[in-house]
């Protein structure tokens, strides 16, 4: 599976996946996709993307819709963004594809302003108000993903027989009829006075994509124009959502909606009557069903002898302020991500690996951890550690690398390390721990037992300035390697950097040999977050990003792993792509 960025070459896959998901419920056509993602305007690409399978073709996507300067005159707040769909196949349920097209639309939206997102209602170009009814199941995904629930809207539908009439009401002091081109720029002006924000807005991109007047019903009293109501068929030059899914009905489908009077005129019953007029219109062009769409009042319509047809429920989620990169990159099937600095790069990477904790433990009752122990890894244990949200006591944690000989309790033991910078501070549900004052081959054959006991759900690994994976050095990686747990000498390269990092003050103190998971090992994880911060991994994240993969070069390996991110900060990256 691979991700990529969402553009017009895929829109039959698009389509193809959404009816064989909904075409009972909500038949998509061409022209609605056309419509509501390419052609609007506030289409977000960057936050837009497809899951691909190499078999299936694309199983899932999701498209974000954000804020433009043009939306400002119509009070549309700047911090807006949106979810306009979020599908995934159902076979590719459960594999975490949802919850990385997410991370990937949530984290475009926040570079681009967003602080609060709603699930549709993007505004004239949504495809739902909100979560469609019966997906209960969605609506606790998005829940344990931060998103609140706000209210529930509905569509109402009404068939009428054959030859069935209603007549336009009798209205004293005012009168009913079709707007004309003529009738924009005071229908502009009614709106613009009477319904300023997203009805203006609507109303006047209504126009601009080519409306002539023929879907409004418009209210007037002496000349003036005191209220309006929309009315769509299959006739209307755009698609508005009460004849989105026409195709679901035996019989040409009308819409209703939205619809407004002037203030100073309510309590005349000119919101019924001119709903009236409106069917009475539709019924005249020949369509025998008719919908209202988005609305919750339901007891209202209902004296109409309109019933509920769908439900949706309004979703909101405001955005934690966490840090999100400056840019974003993709090396073969490896997730880049470049952060300002390497504070934010590790509250960055910190964020992403609790949202996959999060999602993990949703499908299992305990996950199992690696992590990696070295300076370059404190800031992202450090964002961990402060969480407290979630919940350790389910994960069991082990290590990676520990060197052979050190004593007990040393602070440059790899095992001392994450103990003081996490272990003890979170409180793991277990810790396995490399002991590397036990017999090699003995500690070799019984952490590679613990391996085998279950998946490794998630690994938390850094690359080292001579390209290394944990103490996997060039001269002894082995991307085939047999063993999961071996004993490696490390190479000049590798012990000078632990003097680099501060951790022995010269060269002659580092051991000489150390206990290493594998290269296979590491990358049987489901999950792969490589943190790699600061100008000494320069070369390194180069070499890891640009050279062929082999062995020679270890980190190039990430490159093949199917969801593995690399997290660096501009010293780390400088331009590397």
């Amino acid at each position: 599976m691979r991700m990529e960025p969402l553009t017009e070459k895929h829109r039959n896959g698009i389509l193809s996946l959404w009816n064989r998901e909904w075409t009972e419920l909500f038949p998509l056509r061409d022209r609605l996709i056309e419509q509501n993602v390419y052609h609007d305007p506030n289409w977000l690409r960057e936050g837009s993307w497809v899951a691909m399978d190499e078999l299936e073709g694309i199983i899932g996507f999701v498209i974000a819709k954000g804020w433009r300067e043009e939306l400002e005159p119509f009070g549309i707040p700047r911090d807006l963004g949106w979810i306009q769909a979020l599908l995934v196949a159902k076979p590719a349920r459960g594999k975490g594809i949802g919850s990385e097209l997410l991370r990937r639309a949530e984290d475009a939206l926040r570079r681009h302003g967003a602080r609060r997102i709603m699930l549709g209602n993007d505004l004239q170009s949504r495809l739902f108000p909100g979560l469609p009814e019966p997906e209960t199941d969605a609506k606790q995904w998005f829940e344990k993903r931060g998103y609140s629930y706000r209210e529930e809207v509905y569509d109402l539908v009404n068939h009428y027989a054959d030859g069935e009439k209603i007549e336009l009401p009798e209205l004293h002091g005012a009168s009913l009829s079709i707007a004309t081109g003529s009738d924009r720029t005071r229908m502009e002006a009614f709106m613009s006075r009477c319904f300023p924000g997203a009805w203006d807005y609507q109303h006047r991109e209504y126009w601009k994509r080519g409306g002539t007047g023929r879907e409004y019903v418009l209210l007037e009293r002496d000349g003036e124009v005191i209220g309006f109501c929309r009315m769509n068929d299959g006739q209307s030059p755009l698609l508005a959502q009460n004849i989105y899914w026409a195709q679901a009905f035996g019989a040409p489908l009308g819409g209703i909606g939205p619809l407004g009077i002037d203030e100073g005129y309510r309590g005349y019953r000119y919101g019924i009557s001119i709903v009236q007029a409106a069917i009475h219109y539709l019924l005249e062009r020949g369509n025998r069903s008719i919908v209202i769409d988005t609305t919750p009042f339901v007891d209202f319509y209902g004296k109409l002898g309109y019933g509920t047809w769908r439900t949706y429920a309004k979703y909101e989620k405001r955005l934690a302020e966490f840090p999100v990169p400056v840019s974003e990159l993709q090396a073969d099937r490896l997730n880049v991500k470049v952060f300002a600095d390497r504070s934010q790069m590790g509250a960055g990477a910190a964020n992403d690996i609790a949202d996959y904790i999060t999602e993990a433990l949703a499908r299992k009752e305990a996950i199992r951890m690696v992590f990696a122990a070295a300076p370059s890894q404190n800031e992202v244990l450090s964002a961990l550690a402060s969480r407290d949200d979630l919940p350790w006591h389910r994960i069991e944690a082990l290590h990676m690398d520990e060197y052979i000989g050190l004593p007990a309790g040393a602070p440059q033991s790899f095992g001392q390390f994450l103990k003081d910078a996490l272990f003890d501070r979170v409180k793991p549900g277990s810790v396995r721990l490399i002991d590397g004052n036990a017999d090699s081959a003995a500690e070799c054959a019984r952490y590679s037992g613990l391996l085998r006991e279950r998946p490794i759900d998630i690994v938390c690994l850094g690359i080292g300035e001579n390209g290394h994976l944990a103490f996997n050095d060039p001269p002894v990686a082995d991307f085939q390697d047999p063993q999961l747990v071996k004993v490696v000498e490390l190479e000049e390269a590798c012990r000078r950097q632990q003097v680099n990092d501060g951790c022995f003050s010269a060269i002659d103190e580092v051991p000489t040999t150390a206990l290493t998971l594998t290269i296979p090992a590491l990358m049987s994880g489901t999950r792969l977050f490589c943190v790699v911060p600061g100008p000494l991994k320069r070369q390194a994240v180069a070499a890891a990003l640009t050279q062929p993969i082999s062995e020679s070069h270890p980190a190039t390996i990430l490159r093949t792993h199917p969801n593995c991110t690399l997290y660096v900060d501009r010293e780390a990256y400088d331009g590397n792509d």
